[in-house]
């Protein structure tokens, strides 16, 4: 069983590694202006420095290898690390959401104009055929060319 002390090392290990990629997609994305409101990349190193000192006091009262006030402080500054950090991770995850979404947005927008497209072709083609099986049904003798043509007999 893992102690509070590990599962907050593991959480916030875990969120490093998710911040990290996030971090990444978000420098990508700001790139392209989509993030209007999005803090820029220096808040959040600036963010992700307090995150890790606070995280570096919580591995240091752990490396005391005591249970006392100071060890309870390191744990509390490593959960407030994790905090901060999850509400880092939060905000970056909405904002690459909202890229998503505006991008999904666009492709649907461009699907949509291209089965217009196909629309109106089919609805062409199944007039000219529709017209096509007319005449061979009103035309006997048009039947009958294009019988001797394809060299079918009736």
């Amino acid at each position: 069983m893992l102690s509070r002390w590990e599962r907050c090392v593991k959480n916030l290990t875990r969120s490093t590694v998710n911040t990290r990629r996030s971090n990444t997609a978000y420098g990508t994305y700001q790139k392209h202006g989509l993030f209007v409101s999005a803090p820029t990349g220096e808040v959040i190193q600036n963010q992700l420095r307090g995150i890790a000192q606070l995280a570096s006091e919580g591995r240091t009262a752990k490396r005391r290898n005591r249970i006392d006030a100071k060890w309870d402080d390191g744990v509390e500054s490593y959960i407030e690390a994790y905090n901060k950090l999850d509400l880092l991770t939060g905000q970056l995850s909405r904002h690459i959401h909202e890229h998503s979404a505006v991008i999904a947005a666009k492709t649907a927008a461009s699907t949509a104009a291209h089965h217009t497209k196909l629309h109106r072709w089919g609805i062409a083609w199944a007039i000219v055929l529709g017209i096509l099986a007319a005449l061979l049904v009103l035309v006997p003798s048009l039947t009958a060319a294009i019988q001797k043509f394809f060299g079918i007999t009736p």
